[in-house]
Protein backbone atom coordinates (compact mmCIF):
# COMPACT_ATOMS: atom_id res chain seq x y z
CA UNK A 1 0.00 0.00 0.00
CA UNK A 2 1.77 3.22 -0.91
CA UNK A 3 1.56 6.22 1.15
CA UNK A 4 -1.59 8.28 0.02
CA UNK A 5 -3.20 5.29 0.16
CA UNK A 6 -2.25 4.85 4.17
CA UNK A 7 -2.84 8.36 4.84
CA UNK A 8 -6.74 8.37 3.43
CA UNK A 9 -7.08 5.20 5.38
CA UNK A 10 -5.65 6.84 9.05
CA UNK A 11 -7.81 9.97 8.11
CA UNK A 12 -10.85 7.82 7.23
CA UNK A 13 -11.33 5.53 9.83
CA UNK A 14 -10.70 8.64 12.36
CA UNK A 15 -13.07 10.42 10.90
CA UNK A 16 -16.13 8.04 10.44
CA UNK A 17 -16.48 4.96 12.78
CA UNK A 18 -17.12 1.71 11.00
CA UNK A 19 -20.70 1.46 10.03
CA UNK A 20 -21.04 -1.26 12.57
CA UNK A 21 -19.37 0.32 15.65
CA UNK A 22 -23.37 0.19 17.40
CA UNK A 23 -22.56 -3.19 17.96
CA UNK A 24 -20.44 -4.20 21.24
CA UNK A 25 -18.37 -6.80 22.31
CA UNK A 26 -21.53 -8.28 24.27
CA UNK A 27 -23.02 -9.08 20.70
CA UNK A 28 -20.79 -10.82 20.08
CA UNK A 29 -19.93 -12.60 22.99
CA UNK A 30 -24.01 -13.46 22.43
CA UNK A 31 -23.10 -14.36 18.35
CA UNK A 32 -20.88 -16.87 19.77
CA UNK A 33 -22.87 -18.46 22.06
CA UNK A 34 -26.11 -18.57 20.01
CA UNK A 35 -24.29 -20.31 17.42
CA UNK A 36 -23.11 -23.00 19.54
CA UNK A 37 -26.51 -23.64 21.15
CA UNK A 38 -27.75 -23.78 17.71
CA UNK A 39 -25.07 -26.44 16.52
CA UNK A 40 -22.62 -24.63 14.71
CA UNK A 41 -19.14 -25.53 15.61
CA UNK A 42 -15.89 -24.06 15.29
CA UNK A 43 -12.41 -25.65 15.17
CA UNK A 44 -10.26 -25.68 18.18
CA UNK A 45 -7.51 -23.13 16.26
CA UNK A 46 -10.27 -20.47 15.17
CA UNK A 47 -11.06 -17.57 17.09
CA UNK A 48 -13.36 -14.61 16.80
CA UNK A 49 -11.80 -11.27 16.57
CA UNK A 50 -12.96 -7.75 17.54
CA UNK A 51 -10.93 -5.11 15.52
CA UNK A 52 -12.40 -2.36 17.01
CA UNK A 53 -15.55 -0.55 15.73
CA UNK A 54 -17.75 -3.11 15.18
CA UNK A 55 -15.64 -4.19 12.80
CA UNK A 56 -15.25 -8.26 13.85
CA UNK A 57 -14.08 -11.43 11.98
CA UNK A 58 -12.53 -14.76 12.61
CA UNK A 59 -8.76 -15.87 12.82
CA UNK A 60 -6.88 -18.87 12.89
CA UNK A 61 -4.31 -19.20 15.76
CA UNK A 62 -2.44 -22.23 14.79
CA UNK A 63 -1.27 -23.89 11.70
CA UNK A 64 -3.73 -26.24 10.52
CA UNK A 65 -3.47 -28.67 7.36
CA UNK A 66 -4.99 -27.57 4.06
CA UNK A 67 -8.62 -28.68 3.96
CA UNK A 68 -9.00 -28.38 7.21
CA UNK A 69 -12.73 -27.82 8.15
CA UNK A 70 -12.75 -24.70 10.20
CA UNK A 71 -16.73 -23.88 10.95
CA UNK A 72 -19.99 -25.77 10.21
CA UNK A 73 -23.07 -23.88 10.18
CA UNK A 74 -26.31 -26.51 10.60
CA UNK A 75 -28.39 -25.53 7.92
CA UNK A 76 -31.49 -25.18 10.71
CA UNK A 77 -30.21 -21.21 11.08
CA UNK A 78 -29.49 -20.69 7.37
CA UNK A 79 -31.77 -18.64 5.60
CA UNK A 80 -32.32 -20.19 2.66
CA UNK A 81 -34.14 -19.00 -0.20
CA UNK A 82 -36.03 -22.03 -1.23
CA UNK A 83 -37.32 -22.51 2.29
CA UNK A 84 -37.94 -19.03 3.23
CA UNK A 85 -39.88 -18.69 -0.11
CA UNK A 86 -42.25 -21.58 0.89
CA UNK A 87 -42.15 -21.03 4.83
CA UNK A 88 -43.38 -17.17 3.66
CA UNK A 89 -46.23 -18.10 1.36
CA UNK A 90 -47.78 -20.84 3.74
CA UNK A 91 -47.31 -18.70 6.62
CA UNK A 92 -48.78 -15.32 4.91
CA UNK A 93 -51.94 -14.11 6.15
CA UNK A 94 -52.82 -12.54 2.93
CA UNK A 95 -52.31 -16.27 0.90
CA UNK A 96 -52.88 -15.50 -2.64
CA UNK A 97 -53.49 -17.92 -4.94
CA UNK A 98 -50.26 -18.52 -7.36
CA UNK A 99 -48.42 -15.99 -5.05
CA UNK A 100 -44.97 -16.69 -6.65
CA UNK A 101 -46.15 -15.54 -10.15
CA UNK A 102 -47.27 -12.29 -8.39
CA UNK A 103 -44.23 -11.62 -6.86
CA UNK A 104 -42.45 -12.35 -9.71
CA UNK A 105 -44.50 -9.81 -11.90
CA UNK A 106 -44.00 -7.36 -9.35
CA UNK A 107 -40.28 -8.02 -9.43
CA UNK A 108 -40.12 -6.90 -13.42
CA UNK A 109 -36.81 -6.89 -15.10
CA UNK A 110 -35.66 -7.96 -11.32
CA UNK A 111 -37.28 -11.21 -11.38
CA UNK A 112 -33.75 -12.60 -12.05
CA UNK A 113 -33.18 -11.74 -8.42
CA UNK A 114 -36.16 -14.09 -6.91
CA UNK A 115 -33.91 -16.15 -5.06
CA UNK A 116 -32.38 -12.88 -3.49
CA UNK A 117 -35.39 -11.66 -2.75
CA UNK A 118 -36.91 -14.23 -0.74
CA UNK A 119 -34.12 -13.93 1.79
CA UNK A 120 -34.16 -10.43 1.98
CA UNK A 121 -37.64 -10.68 2.92
CA UNK A 122 -37.40 -13.72 5.56
CA UNK A 123 -34.48 -11.85 7.34
CA UNK A 124 -36.25 -8.53 7.34
CA UNK A 125 -39.36 -10.54 8.98
CA UNK A 126 -36.85 -11.67 11.21
CA UNK A 127 -36.02 -8.23 12.13
CA UNK A 128 -39.54 -7.66 12.58
CA UNK A 129 -39.32 -10.19 15.52
CA UNK A 130 -36.41 -9.34 17.09
CA UNK A 131 -36.24 -9.53 20.45
CA UNK A 132 -38.01 -13.30 20.22
CA UNK A 133 -37.15 -14.21 17.18
CA UNK A 134 -35.04 -17.38 16.63
CA UNK A 135 -32.52 -15.57 14.58
CA UNK A 136 -32.14 -12.41 17.23
CA UNK A 137 -28.45 -12.93 18.99
CA UNK A 138 -27.49 -12.68 15.10
CA UNK A 139 -29.49 -9.53 14.03
CA UNK A 140 -27.85 -7.80 16.59
CA UNK A 141 -24.58 -8.99 15.99
CA UNK A 142 -24.97 -7.77 12.46
CA UNK A 143 -24.21 -3.74 11.37
CA UNK A 144 -27.23 -1.17 12.45
CA UNK A 145 -26.35 0.86 9.29
CA UNK A 146 -25.13 -0.05 5.89
CA UNK A 147 -23.65 2.72 2.97
CA UNK A 148 -25.32 4.77 1.23
CA UNK A 149 -24.40 7.59 -0.86
CA UNK A 150 -26.07 11.00 -1.27
CA UNK A 151 -27.57 12.46 -4.51
CA UNK A 152 -24.15 14.72 -4.43
CA UNK A 153 -22.03 11.56 -3.85
CA UNK A 154 -23.49 9.10 -6.39
CA UNK A 155 -22.65 12.47 -9.12
CA UNK A 156 -19.00 12.10 -7.88
CA UNK A 157 -18.94 8.29 -8.94
CA UNK A 158 -17.42 6.72 -11.92
CA UNK A 159 -20.07 5.98 -14.52
CA UNK A 160 -20.11 1.94 -13.69
CA UNK A 161 -20.20 2.93 -9.75
CA UNK A 162 -23.12 5.17 -10.64
CA UNK A 163 -24.53 2.90 -12.86
CA UNK A 164 -24.31 0.04 -9.75
CA UNK A 165 -25.85 2.56 -7.20
CA UNK A 166 -29.13 3.15 -9.76
CA UNK A 167 -29.32 -0.57 -10.41
CA UNK A 168 -29.26 -1.46 -6.65
CA UNK A 169 -31.59 1.62 -6.05
CA UNK A 170 -34.46 0.37 -8.42
CA UNK A 171 -34.24 -3.11 -7.22
CA UNK A 172 -34.85 -2.38 -3.47
CA UNK A 173 -38.00 -0.28 -5.38
CA UNK A 174 -39.03 -3.80 -7.07
CA UNK A 175 -38.56 -5.93 -3.96
CA UNK A 176 -40.53 -3.35 -2.17
CA UNK A 177 -43.22 -3.55 -4.37
CA UNK A 178 -42.86 -7.51 -4.50
CA UNK A 179 -43.26 -7.62 -0.56
CA UNK A 180 -45.80 -5.35 -0.03
CA UNK A 181 -47.60 -8.04 -2.23
CA UNK A 182 -47.03 -10.27 0.36
CA UNK A 183 -47.73 -8.33 3.45
CA UNK A 184 -50.84 -7.07 2.16
CA UNK A 185 -49.91 -3.66 2.31
CA UNK A 186 -47.63 -0.74 0.96
CA UNK A 187 -44.68 -1.14 3.18
CA UNK A 188 -44.07 2.58 4.16
CA UNK A 189 -42.11 4.58 7.20
CA UNK A 190 -40.60 2.17 9.59
CA UNK A 191 -41.44 -0.95 7.95
CA UNK A 192 -39.70 0.63 4.37
CA UNK A 193 -36.22 1.74 6.43
CA UNK A 194 -36.51 -1.99 8.44
CA UNK A 195 -36.42 -3.62 4.33
CA UNK A 196 -33.77 -1.73 3.28
CA UNK A 197 -31.40 -2.69 5.89
CA UNK A 198 -32.62 -6.46 5.33
CA UNK A 199 -32.23 -5.42 1.57
CA UNK A 200 -28.46 -4.10 2.71
CA UNK A 201 -27.36 -6.90 4.85
CA UNK A 202 -28.67 -9.67 2.71
CA UNK A 203 -27.08 -7.41 -0.69
CA UNK A 204 -23.64 -7.75 1.26
CA UNK A 205 -23.79 -10.53 2.93
CA UNK A 206 -25.34 -13.82 0.50
CA UNK A 207 -24.23 -16.35 -1.61
CA UNK A 208 -24.30 -18.93 -3.57
CA UNK A 209 -23.55 -22.41 -1.83
CA UNK A 210 -22.13 -25.45 -3.88
CA UNK A 211 -21.39 -28.73 -2.80
CA UNK A 212 -18.04 -30.93 -3.74
CA UNK A 213 -19.68 -33.96 -2.37
CA UNK A 214 -23.07 -34.44 -4.58
CA UNK A 215 -22.21 -33.46 -8.69
CA UNK A 216 -25.84 -33.05 -8.79
CA UNK A 217 -25.93 -30.34 -6.55
CA UNK A 218 -28.02 -27.14 -7.46
CA UNK A 219 -26.97 -24.00 -6.19
CA UNK A 220 -29.02 -22.06 -4.38
CA UNK A 221 -28.69 -18.43 -2.52
CA UNK A 222 -28.13 -18.58 1.20
CA UNK A 223 -27.41 -16.22 4.44
CA UNK A 224 -25.34 -18.23 6.59
CA UNK A 225 -25.20 -17.20 10.54
CA UNK A 226 -21.18 -16.97 11.03
CA UNK A 227 -20.34 -17.56 7.78
CA UNK A 228 -21.40 -13.95 7.31
CA UNK A 229 -18.80 -12.50 9.74
CA UNK A 230 -15.45 -13.52 7.18
CA UNK A 231 -14.02 -10.73 5.80
CA UNK A 232 -12.49 -10.72 2.36
CA UNK A 233 -9.59 -11.06 0.60
CA UNK A 234 -8.17 -11.79 -2.90
CA UNK A 235 -7.25 -14.61 -3.03
CA UNK A 236 -8.97 -15.98 -0.14
CA UNK A 237 -7.69 -18.70 2.22
CA UNK A 238 -10.97 -20.15 3.01
CA UNK A 239 -13.88 -22.13 0.87
CA UNK A 240 -17.13 -22.66 1.47
CA UNK A 241 -19.06 -25.68 0.43
CA UNK A 242 -22.33 -27.28 0.98
CA UNK A 243 -22.53 -30.35 2.86
CA UNK A 244 -25.73 -32.02 1.71
CA UNK A 245 -25.73 -35.12 3.30
CA UNK A 246 -24.41 -33.41 6.70
CA UNK A 247 -26.80 -30.69 6.02
CA UNK A 248 -24.54 -28.12 6.95
CA UNK A 249 -22.82 -25.41 5.26
CA UNK A 250 -19.03 -25.24 6.01
CA UNK A 251 -15.77 -23.40 5.57
CA UNK A 252 -12.40 -25.38 4.86
CA UNK A 253 -8.78 -23.74 5.03
CA UNK A 254 -7.21 -23.23 1.85
CA UNK A 255 -3.81 -22.01 2.97
CA UNK A 256 -1.83 -19.33 1.52
CA UNK A 257 -1.85 -19.24 -2.05
CA UNK A 258 1.48 -17.73 -1.91
CA UNK A 259 4.03 -20.22 -2.90
CA UNK A 260 6.73 -18.73 -1.58
CA UNK A 261 5.82 -18.64 1.71
CA UNK A 262 6.90 -20.63 4.53
CA UNK A 263 4.26 -22.50 6.70
CA UNK A 264 6.99 -22.21 9.47
CA UNK A 265 7.45 -18.07 9.46
CA UNK A 266 3.04 -17.98 9.49
CA UNK A 267 2.70 -15.37 12.15
CA UNK A 268 -0.27 -16.45 14.02
CA UNK A 269 -3.31 -15.20 14.86
CA UNK A 270 -3.65 -14.63 11.01
CA UNK A 271 -6.88 -13.30 9.24
CA UNK A 272 -9.77 -16.28 7.59
CA UNK A 273 -11.12 -14.37 4.80
CA UNK A 274 -13.53 -15.22 2.09
CA UNK A 275 -13.85 -13.88 -1.72
CA UNK A 276 -16.43 -11.98 -2.45
CA UNK A 277 -16.60 -12.94 -6.14
CA UNK A 278 -16.00 -10.46 -8.71
CA UNK A 279 -12.20 -9.15 -7.87
CA UNK A 280 -12.11 -7.35 -10.66
CA UNK A 281 -14.56 -4.96 -9.99
CA UNK A 282 -13.70 -2.21 -7.59
CA UNK A 283 -16.83 -0.17 -7.76
CA UNK A 284 -19.32 -3.02 -7.12
CA UNK A 285 -16.70 -3.12 -4.00
CA UNK A 286 -17.33 0.43 -3.20
CA UNK A 287 -21.44 0.41 -3.87
CA UNK A 288 -22.28 -2.86 -2.33
CA UNK A 289 -19.68 -3.27 -0.02
CA UNK A 290 -18.57 -0.54 1.42
CA UNK A 291 -14.98 -0.66 1.16
CA UNK A 292 -12.44 0.14 -1.41
CA UNK A 293 -9.76 -2.60 -1.94
CA UNK A 294 -6.70 -0.95 -2.57
CA UNK A 295 -4.71 -4.50 -2.65
CA UNK A 296 -6.48 -5.77 -5.85
CA UNK A 297 -4.17 -7.49 -8.28
CA UNK A 298 -5.94 -6.85 -11.26
CA UNK A 299 -8.92 -4.78 -12.54
CA UNK A 300 -11.63 -4.64 -14.90
CA UNK A 301 -10.27 -3.05 -18.54
CA UNK A 302 -13.48 -0.66 -18.79
CA UNK A 303 -13.89 -1.46 -22.46
CA UNK A 304 -16.67 -2.52 -23.88
CA UNK A 305 -16.48 -4.76 -26.71
CA UNK A 306 -19.06 -6.58 -29.01
CA UNK A 307 -20.87 -9.21 -28.09
CA UNK A 308 -19.71 -11.50 -30.82
CA UNK A 309 -16.35 -11.07 -29.97
CA UNK A 310 -15.37 -14.66 -28.47
CA UNK A 311 -11.92 -13.53 -27.04
CA UNK A 312 -13.72 -11.40 -24.67
CA UNK A 313 -16.36 -13.73 -23.76
CA UNK A 314 -14.28 -14.49 -20.25
CA UNK A 315 -15.11 -10.90 -18.49
CA UNK A 316 -12.75 -12.20 -15.76
CA UNK A 317 -9.97 -12.12 -18.34
CA UNK A 318 -10.76 -8.54 -19.62
CA UNK A 319 -8.36 -7.03 -17.10
CA UNK A 320 -5.31 -4.97 -16.61
CA UNK A 321 -2.68 -5.46 -13.71
CA UNK A 322 -2.86 -2.81 -11.02
CA UNK A 323 0.80 -3.65 -9.96
CA UNK A 324 2.32 -2.75 -13.33
CA UNK A 325 -0.20 -1.79 -15.62
CA UNK A 326 0.29 -5.07 -17.87
CA UNK A 327 -2.26 -6.22 -20.21
CA UNK A 328 -2.71 -9.96 -20.67
CA UNK A 329 -2.59 -11.45 -23.83
CA UNK A 330 -6.62 -11.87 -23.74
CA UNK A 331 -7.44 -8.41 -23.82
CA UNK A 332 -4.86 -7.65 -26.63
CA UNK A 333 -6.39 -10.62 -28.39
CA UNK A 334 -10.17 -9.07 -27.69
CA UNK A 335 -9.11 -5.64 -29.22
CA UNK A 336 -7.13 -7.13 -32.59
CA UNK A 337 -10.40 -9.12 -32.57
CA UNK A 338 -12.64 -5.86 -32.92
CA UNK A 339 -9.81 -4.32 -35.42
CA UNK A 340 -10.97 -6.97 -38.02
CA UNK A 341 -12.96 -9.95 -36.77
CA UNK A 342 -11.84 -11.32 -40.46
CA UNK A 343 -8.39 -11.99 -40.21
CA UNK A 344 -6.65 -14.61 -38.00
CA UNK A 345 -5.75 -13.97 -34.91
CA UNK A 346 -2.49 -15.49 -34.64
CA UNK A 347 -1.05 -13.87 -37.65
CA UNK A 348 -2.21 -10.46 -36.21
CA UNK A 349 -0.31 -10.72 -32.78
CA UNK A 350 2.85 -10.86 -35.14
CA UNK A 351 1.99 -8.12 -36.94
CA UNK A 352 3.41 -4.93 -36.19
CA UNK A 353 0.89 -2.14 -37.58
CA UNK A 354 -2.23 -4.93 -35.74
CA UNK A 355 -0.39 -4.24 -32.32
CA UNK A 356 0.17 -0.57 -33.29
CA UNK A 357 -3.22 0.07 -33.93
CA UNK A 358 -4.67 -2.23 -30.65
CA UNK A 359 -2.14 0.38 -28.76
CA UNK A 360 -3.76 3.25 -30.16
CA UNK A 361 -7.24 1.89 -29.21
CA UNK A 362 -6.33 0.96 -26.14
CA UNK A 363 -4.46 4.35 -24.96
CA UNK A 364 -7.08 6.27 -26.36
CA UNK A 365 -9.90 4.35 -24.04
CA UNK A 366 -7.93 4.42 -20.80
CA UNK A 367 -6.88 8.62 -21.37
CA UNK A 368 -11.23 8.77 -21.77
CA UNK A 369 -11.26 6.56 -18.52
CA UNK A 370 -8.61 9.17 -16.79
CA UNK A 371 -10.11 12.11 -17.85
CA UNK A 372 -13.59 11.32 -16.07
CA UNK A 373 -11.77 10.31 -13.27
CA UNK A 374 -9.80 13.99 -13.25
CA UNK A 375 -13.07 15.82 -13.97
CA UNK A 376 -14.47 13.70 -11.09
CA UNK A 377 -12.23 15.00 -8.78
CA UNK A 378 -12.96 18.42 -9.17
CA UNK A 379 -16.25 17.62 -8.36
CA UNK A 380 -15.19 15.84 -5.39
CA UNK A 381 -13.69 18.56 -4.41
CA UNK A 382 -16.95 20.98 -4.56
CA UNK A 383 -18.70 18.82 -2.52
CA UNK A 384 -19.29 20.67 0.60
CA UNK A 385 -20.06 17.57 3.21
CA UNK A 386 -20.52 13.88 2.59
CA UNK A 387 -19.75 11.31 4.83
CA UNK A 388 -19.00 8.97 1.97
CA UNK A 389 -16.27 11.51 0.39
CA UNK A 390 -12.86 9.83 1.49
CA UNK A 391 -14.10 6.63 0.54
CA UNK A 392 -14.80 7.66 -3.10
CA UNK A 393 -11.52 10.18 -3.25
CA UNK A 394 -10.31 6.49 -2.18
CA UNK A 395 -11.66 5.11 -4.92
CA UNK A 396 -11.01 7.47 -7.63
CA UNK A 397 -7.29 7.66 -6.46
CA UNK A 398 -6.61 3.87 -6.82
CA UNK A 399 -8.19 3.72 -10.12
CA UNK A 400 -5.91 6.46 -11.61
CA UNK A 401 -3.19 4.81 -10.24
CA UNK A 402 -4.05 1.72 -11.65
CA UNK A 403 -5.14 3.10 -15.35
CA UNK A 404 -1.88 5.60 -15.02
CA UNK A 405 0.08 2.59 -15.25
CA UNK A 406 -1.14 0.83 -17.50
CA UNK A 407 -1.01 4.20 -19.91
CA UNK A 408 2.64 4.20 -19.53
CA UNK A 409 2.81 0.28 -20.95
CA UNK A 410 0.74 1.31 -23.68
CA UNK A 411 3.13 4.79 -24.32
CA UNK A 412 5.82 2.53 -24.36
CA UNK A 413 4.34 0.03 -26.84
CA UNK A 414 3.45 2.97 -29.04
CA UNK A 415 6.98 4.32 -29.20
CA UNK A 416 7.84 0.79 -30.45
CA UNK A 417 6.98 1.93 -33.82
Amino acid sequence: MILWQKLLLLYYYLAHPAYGDQRSSSSLANLSSWAKQHGTTLHPAVQWVDYGDGDWGLQLTSKVDRGTELVRVPRSIVLDSVVSRDEIISSSTSVIENANEYIIDALGPFQVHEENFWIVLKLYQCLRDERNGKHAPWIEAMPRKFRHFSKEEEDCLPFYAKYIADYQRQKLDAFVDAASVICGHKLEGKEKEQFTWAFDAVGSRFWKTTSTIKEDYQPRSELVPVGDMFNHREPPNVKLYHDNDGDAVCFLYLGENDDTEDDKLTCYPKDLLITYGLGYNPHRFLVIFGFVPTDMKEIWCHFVFSDDNPYSADVSKMVFQCKDGSIPQDVWDAVLYELDPSKDIELMRHDPMAKFYAAEVLNNHVAKQLEELASLREKIDSVVDGENLDLIKMHNHFLTDAFHRVQSNLKAELGKH
